[in-house]
């Protein structure tokens, strides 16, 4: 028999009986994870345009990995009008974030801050440490998208007046749809397989 799943580690942890059942984890496909990251960051959208006071048209906002759901969040802000910063660590991607008419910071230099309005972490790493944070002004919106535990040490923030949130698994929060077509479109094309 075969079992599809997203977390099959978890569930192998969990329940060893299912080492016999042959497991397979649409979350480790790169079809789902770049139609998953559509919906995030759409769903990044609608937490910032809930969350920030101000519009997203005129806002300053840093983009932090231009990855699947960073290369799909940056033109969405763009085309909202704002202005736009995304890291890289590559400079063909610093290129590419050029050709979509947004600016572009070295990963290694967030700590050197910025007057941002609202700032989006895609990395799976702790990137936003306390010293990182403390460069970037009180009352600054921080949303996390990165993978839990996060990428945000959230007690400093709320120390600095950082206002950040996690937002872990958006696709079943804000389109519950859209996320279950994907798995069951991803399902289908395992099955063929």
């Amino acid at each position: 028999h075969r079992v599809f799943g997203g977390v099959t580690e978890r569930a192998l942890s969990m329940c060893p009986r299912l080492a016999d059942l042959k497991l397979q984890n649409y979350y480790s496909r790169e079809d789902f994870a770049l139609r998953n990251a559509v919906v995030t960051a759409e769903g990044a959208l609608q937490y910032a345009m809930q969350e920030f006071p101000g519009t997203i048209c005129g806002s300053k906002c840093l983009v932090a990995g231009f990855g699947r759901i960073g290369s799909q969040l940056v033109p969405r802000l763009r085309a909202l009008g704002a202005d736009v910063t995304a890291t890289t660590r590559k400079p063909q991607t610093a290129a590419r974030i050029e050709a979509l008419g947004c600016h572009f910071v070295p990963t290694d230099r967030l700590g050197d801050g910025g007057n941002y309005d609202i700032l989006f972490n895609t990395v799976p790493a702790m990137l936003f440490t306390s010293d990182v944070l403390a460069a970037y002004p009180h009352g600054t919106l921080l949303i996390d998208l990165s993978s839990a535990p996060g990428g945000v040490d959230m007690a400093a923030a709320k120390k600095l007046g950082i206002a950040a949130m996690h937002a872990f698994s958006l696709p079943a929060k804000v389109a519950p749809r859209a996320a279950g077509e994907i798995i069951k479109r991803t399902v289908y094309e395992m099955m063929k397989e």
